[in-house]
């Protein structure tokens, strides 16, 4: 008999949701805006530089970002590339916007699930979404 209460399976449920839903907005955005044209110049810079420009209290020096973005790319497998890099901080931005939660502060928490179950999306949807709740947000 499982003796876990039914908040754990529904939460479990709601965060495979949430992940499901920022993999899709990852792939989407990106797609989007190419297809559109639209972009501004700071769109056109390398990822790194983006988001040291936009993420919530920047500008952040490039070594600032670096030193978040690093070891959450390696503790989640995720391939260091131009690409995932910009998915990441597209849905860190994401995550601010809906959430409220600073990037910079998804990103340390993050670091707190390395070595979960989680993906890397659900883990910074948690994040963001506890972050809210800390804030009293």
């Amino acid at each position: 008999m499982d003796e876990r209460p039914k908040w754990d399976k529904a939460g479990r449920i709601m965060l495979g949701f949430t992940g499901a839903f920022f993999l899709a907005l990852m792939f989407a955005v990106p797609i989007l805006e190419a297809v559109s044209g639209r972009g501004s110049s700071v769109s056109q810079t390398d990822p790194i530089s983006r988001m040291s420009q936009v993420f919530m209290g920047g500008p952040y020096s490039r070594a600032d970002i670096r030193r978040e973005v690093e070891p959450i790319m390696a503790g989640y497998g995720i391939a260091n590339t131009r690409e995932n890099i910009d998915r990441l901080g597209g849905v860190l931005t994401k995550l601010r916007t809906d959430t409220g939660a600073p990037e910079l502060l998804t990103l340390r928490c993050m670091r707190g699930g390395i070595g979960a179950s989680a993906t890397w999306t659900d883990m910074a949807a948690f994040c963001a979404h506890f972050i809210k709740g800390a804030s009293g947000g």
